[in-house]
């Protein structure tokens, strides 16, 4: 059994998942597989949010499966955690125009109603004096 960097930072076996991650880390542009099955994001990227956005996600997931199963309201807080990620990494939205149809669905980090997303993420960023990048 491969060793899970979620559950055991000394590299022991875990049981989740047979220790073997099942997705790619939800922030845009990165490719960590380091993925615990029930979280949209890498451990990098999971402790970059604010701990009660952590909590709401962490409290709200499907034990067991990946986040497509999880709930409508778990998925909102999800795209928000996209959202701050991408604030603090790269200062603003940073996908091209282009990638969003014309409900606001953004084909290049996921999100829903970009611009409103967006707005939340901002003032999450503000309230929890997170470090955007400028």
């Amino acid at each position: 059994m491969d060793s899970c960097p979620w559950c055991n930072d000394d590299g022991s076996p875990c049981a989740c998942n047979d220790g073997k991650p099942v997705h790619r880390c939800h922030a845009n542009g990165c490719e960590a597989t380091d993925i615990h099955p029930e979280i949209p994001f890498c451990k990098k990227h999971w402790t970059m949010l604010p701990e009660p956005h952590q909590k709401k996600l962490w409290q709200g997931r499907t034990r067991g499966e990946c986040a497509v199963c999880a709930t409508q309201e778990w998925r909102m807080f999800a795209n928000l955690g996209i959202a701050l990620l991408c604030l603090m990494e790269y200062g603003d939205h940073d996908c091209p125009e282009a990638l969003r149809d014309e409900q606001g669905f953004c084909w290049g980090c996921g999100c829903h109603d970009v611009p409103k997303v967006y707005e939340q993420a901002k003032k999450i960023t503000e309230k929890y004096k997170l470090k955007v990048r400028s």
